[in-house]
Parts: structure tokens; C-alpha cells; sequence
């Protein structure tokens, strides 16, 4: 099968339909066109790119979205680095993902991809191309909130115990108290996204996220990335932006997708003027509502498990780490590296243990 590597914007715009035809195989919007598009325009270097392509037939069975850091020797998932969000290689089914698995071990370069989800069949197709042609580690990578919605969540939400109903109860009557109270649950269009998107940096800002330095305001290339991101998703009709807002004022927001028969939120925040009627746990509670009588199968809490989503679910989606070292030079050095980084890496941990 032909294995074709794209090393430019030009050639990556040259396949856009038939990735567009593979994505109703995937099972995330990290795989979608648009996704690794604006990766690829916002975080890739001229030289970076490399778009794994695999046919059959002239048809594209397989592709799977990498960069070549010029800082070192593997190549990992586009965007992968700059997000943290999981995503996987597109394929048409499992033979594809074996037949990719061994033309990406045969490149003979070493390949880092984080945050597979583990139910993927790109993991073992991997391990087993690489028996006998190198070394391929596999570890847990951070896992992610996922609530399962039912038609009865439109009123009545299950995951919810008695308890946490009656606080959201106090906490609806206390946002009525300091003005009144309205959610919007918005398709933005290109001509509105940009405003609308504007309005939820800042909410995002106004939060303790700010003071993490997490907040994308503090980030231009993270900030460029989701505007062009957020561009391509209104033009396609699957951006969602929601809002609580409290006397006209944006109080809490989230920035989501719908892909697959689910809601995948990428972006959460809250504005602290309104920390004590728990905007951000109302807006959700809402949205919830909103997509149980839409008729999706779940809202996806994108990035890593916290202690507030395990309020809302107990169940997580697992991802896997992969790496791959092939014998070679670059292979050899690559393992030394990353096991000087974990040797490092448990030494300062039980140093910060001992304090």
C-alpha cells in the first residue's frame, strides 16, 4: 500500500476530502480536518509537517496527522504539544490501522503519540509492528470525564444526588438575586464567532485561570489557534458556545463542539463576580438539559478529570502513552533522553516527598 508523507499546507489542503471522508470513522474532533488544519497553520514550522497518508486502491484508508519537532529526533501528533487534548490517527478500520502501524515502524524514526484513547485499535497494531523492529514503550496517559446522557436528563438528571440538586436549587435562587438570569445555547456563525468568542475569553480571564496563567488571553499562539479552530467549526455548523448570563453580564461560558452525537467541551470559565452562585455548575446543569433533549449520547469533558466533574460522573475514557524507538542512532539517543527525563523527573519527586 503506497505510504505518502505531506510536508506542506498546500499538500495537506490536497487531501481535505478524503479526510473529510474517513472522519465518520473516527471518534473524536481532534481527528477532524479542521482541527489538524488549524494545528497545522498555527503550531507547525515550515519544514515540521508530517502528514502520513496511506492508500489503497487510490483511495486514502489511513492518515495519520504528525510534526517532526526541529528540536528533536521523533516525530509525535500534530498539536498534541500545544493542547494536551486526546486524539488519534484516522483509520479506515482495523486492518487500515495495522497496515499504518507497520508503515509508520518502518519509517525507522522514533514516534511519540500521547493520549490515545485506549479503546483505539491503533495501540496493539502498534506494539505488534514493532516486535522485533525496535522498542515500543506503553504507559496510561491522564484519562477524561465523559457524563452519559439519557432522554430523562432533559428534566431530571440522573448522575445528580439529592444533595447536589438542593445546592443547585440555592445557587439558581442566589444568581436571581443579583439580576436576572438568561442561558443562551449558540450555533455561532462566521460572521458572529468572533465576538462571541471574544466575550468567553474574557469570561475564561475573569476566573482564577488567570491567575494559573492558564487562561487563553495569556497565550497568543493558543489564543490564534482557537480562532482559527472556532472559524472552520462555525462554517462547518458544529461550534457551540454557551453562556449563563446574570443581568446581561456573561457569568460563566463553554466552548464546545458536537461531533459523533456528543457534545465535547474544550473550554470552561466562570466570572468570579459571581463565584457564590456557582455560575459555572448552573451553565452545565443547563447544557445538560439542552443536549438530553437534543438527543446526544454524552457531554465529553475534554482535558483531564478534576475534582469538580466527578460531581457530575464517575466515568472516565482512558488513554495510553505510546513510544517507539527503532534501532538506529536517533532511536538510541531519543530512549536515552526520555530515561534521563523519568530519572530526573522521580528524583525530583521524592525530593519535593522528603520537604
Amino acid at each position: 500500500m503506497p505510504l505518502n508523507i505531506l510536508r506542506n499546507h498546500a499538500e495537506l489542503e490536497g487531501i481535505r476530502a478524503a479526510w473529510r471522508r474517513l472522519e465518520s470513522r473516527g471518534t473524536h474532533p481532534t481527528q477532524q480536518f479542521i482541527w489538524m488544519k488549524a494545528c497545522a497553520e498555527i503550531f507547525a514550522r515550515p519544514g515540521e509537517l508530517r502528514i502520513v497518508q496511506l492508500e489503497e486502491d487510490g483511495e486514502t484508508i489511513a492518515i495519520a496527522p504528525l510534526i517532526a519537532r526541529q528540536a528533536s529526533r521523533r516525530w509525535e501528533f500534530l498539536g498534541m504539544d500545544e493542547t494536551q487534548e486526546p486524539t488519534d490517527a484516522l483509520y479506515a478500520d482495523a486492518r487500515a490501522a495495522r497496515s499504518l502501524a507497520a508503515g509508520l515502524v518502518a519509517l525507522r524514526v522514533p514516534l511519540a503519540m500521547e493520549r490515545i484513547p485506549e479503546a483505539s485499535q491503533l495501540p496493539a497494531a502498534f506494539e505488534n509492528a514493532c516486535r522485533l523492529r525496535g522498542l515500543c514503550i506503553r504507559r496510561q496517559a491522564a484519562a477524561y470525564p465523559s457524563l452519559e446522557l439519557r432522554a430523562s436528563d432533559g428534566e431530571h438528571i440522573t448522575p445528580l444526588n439529592s444533595g447536589r440538586r438542593s445546592d443547585l436549587r440555592r445557587a439558581e435562587r442566589k444568581a436571581r438575586e443579583m439580576g436576572v438570569v438568561s442561558y443562551e445555547m449558540l450555533s455561532p456563525t462566521p460572521e458572529t464567532v468572533g465576538t462571541l468568542l471574544e466575550q468567553a475569553m474574557s469570561v475564561e480571564a475573569s476566573s482564577w485561570k488567570l491567575q494559573a496563567k492558564t487562561a487563553l488571553v495569556l497565550d497568543a499562539v493558543l489564543a490564534d489557534f482557537y480562532k482559527t479552530f472556532t472559524y472552520a467549526a462555525s462554517e462547518q455548523g458544529v461550534l457551540r458556545l454557551s453562556f449563563l448570563r446574570i443581568g446581561g453580564r456573561a457569568a460563566a461560558m463553554q466552548l464546545a463542539v458536537e461531533a459523533h452525537g456528543r457534545l465535547w467541551l474544550f473550554k470552561i470559565g466562570y466570572d468570579e463576580h459571581f463565584a457564590r452562585c456557582s455560575p459555572g455548575n448552573l451553565l452545565l446543569q443547563e447544557v445538560i438539559r439542552h443536549c438530553a433533549k437534543q438527543g446526544l449520547k454524552s457531554i465529553d469533558f475534554l482535558g483531564t478529570v478534576e475534582p469538580w466533574t466527578r460531581n457530575w460522573t464517575q466515568r472516565e475514557t482512558s488513554c495510553l502513552m505510546l513510544r517507539s524507538y527503532p534501532p538506529t542512532l536517533a532511536g538510541g539517543v531519543d530512549l536515552a533522553q526520555d530515561a534521563l527525563q523519568a530519572i530526573i523527573k522521580k528524583m525530583t519527586r521524592r525530593a519535593g516527598d522528603r520537604k
